[in-house]
């Protein structure tokens, strides 16, 4: 399937052909406490002001802590929570995004559900990770905050386009719901001030597959669209990158020592990953890592990243290659034509890069900030 530019406009209708959602809420309203016209709040290492965020999240321990560090980052205002089916099914991570923002002490916080299922294929979800609740089986009360009255993409258009170019989205779950608002309203694609994902491999094995991570895998076609939007600035951050941050059970214990309930919940969510790591047959002490917490930094503090410039697609039709993230790191296609009775490569064209990569992480930096944060009173 080609998508370029305009065969994405095309494949709007297919999409809503689909029965991708399996809850759709009422009709749009107001978004929350914002204003048309509101003062420009993005991009914080330009302006010295907030980013304001939306979190797509499928919650999810990884998602869980990335979102807790959020909250805690002065460098952005998040602005709402939009949920998508992913880790585990969306009605336990609509439940696990309502009790993070009552945790983080931000009820205000508007949370939207999405979609429930991928665009055109079955869910695929990733339970032994996140535990039977997507909270690492940690048992908390209902919280309060309800859902608003509104679907996760119509939450994202009609904030877009209400401020447009100052709205970044930190998408750490499959892509469903950017790609869903991107379909229905395609002219919100250079609105968005960024779009960062957590997803995808350039340098080493995928998660899921030899060449595929599970948020993209959970989507391939969803994650296709939103490469080739036209959005901007699209940031991905992928696993060759994210696993490089890891932590052990003596990082867990000082940031439950903060005596905090953000801290006690962050660090219990790091003894589950731990717990079912265990020791390797060296008898090695146990590491366990957070993928989406290197995507939520890269937000926050993208100084500790370096990246390159590439063109990025997504497979959505191989048999072995199912949800890669296909990479042109020198920008340039060869063209293949006609040499007499067989066909040759007759010359090359560049190719415009859509995607600032993340190819390399000052590590140690990345979790300093969040033990930092998490273990703060």
């Amino acid at each position: 399937m080609d998508f370029t530019r305009r065969s994405f406009l095309a494949q709007g209708a297919l999409a809503f052909a689909c029965p991708v959602l399996g809850r759709l809420h009422g009709a749009a309203r107001p978004v929350g406490n914002l204003v048309e016209g509101a003062p420009l709040a993005f991009l914080s290492g330009q302006t010295g002001r907030p980013k304001s965020l939306i979190i797509d999240t499928d919650p999810g321990v990884d998602d869980a802590v990335s979102i807790l560090l959020a909250f805690k980052s002065k460098e952005v205002n998040v602005e709402c929570l939009t949920v998508v089916g992913g880790n585990v099914e969306a009605e336990f991570g609509q439940r696990n995004a309502r009790t993070l923002v009552e945790l983080a002490g931000h009820p205000e916080v508007p949370v939207a559900l999405g979609a429930t299922r991928p665009l055109v294929r079955k869910m695929v979800t990733a339970r032994p990770y996140h535990g039977a609740n997507g909270f690492g089986n940690i048992q908390l009360p209902e919280p309060r905050v309800r859902l608003i009255d509104q679907h996760a993409m119509d939450f994202i258009i009609s904030l877009v386009k209400a401020r447009p170019n100052q709205i970044s989205i930190l998408a750490i779950g499959p892509l469903t719901n950017i790609a869903l608002a991107l379909l229905k309203d395609p002219s919100i694609a250079p609105q968005i001030a960024e779009l960062v994902f957590m997803g995808g491999t350039i340098n080493s094995n995928g998660n899921v597959t030899p060449v595929a991570t599970f948020n993209v895998y959970a989507d391939p076609e969803a994650a296709r669209i939103v490469m080739n939007s036209g959005i901007s600035r699209i940031g991905m951050v992928g696993t060759d990158v994210t696993t490089k941050v890891q932590f052990t059970a003596a990082d867990f214990d000082k940031i439950d020592q903060a005596g905090t309930q953000v801290a006690h919940i962050a660090a219990e969510l790091g003894r589950f990953r731990l717990n079912r790591v265990g020791r390797d047959a060296t008898g090695r002490e146990p590491t366990t890592g957070f993928n989406d917490l290197p995507a939520t930094a890269y937000v926050i503090q993208s100084r500790h990243f370096t990246t390159e410039r590439m063109k990025v697609d997504v497979e959505t039709a191989g048999q072995l290659t199912l949800g890669q993230t296909v990479a042109n790191r020198r920008n340039v296609v060869v063209k293949i034509g006609p040499e007499g009775d067989h066909f040759g490569i007759v010359g090359s064209e560049p190719v415009e890069p859509n995607v600032d990569v993340a190819v390399a992480i000052e590590e140690q930096q990345v979790k300093a900030v969040f033990m930092e944060r998490l273990s703060a009173s």
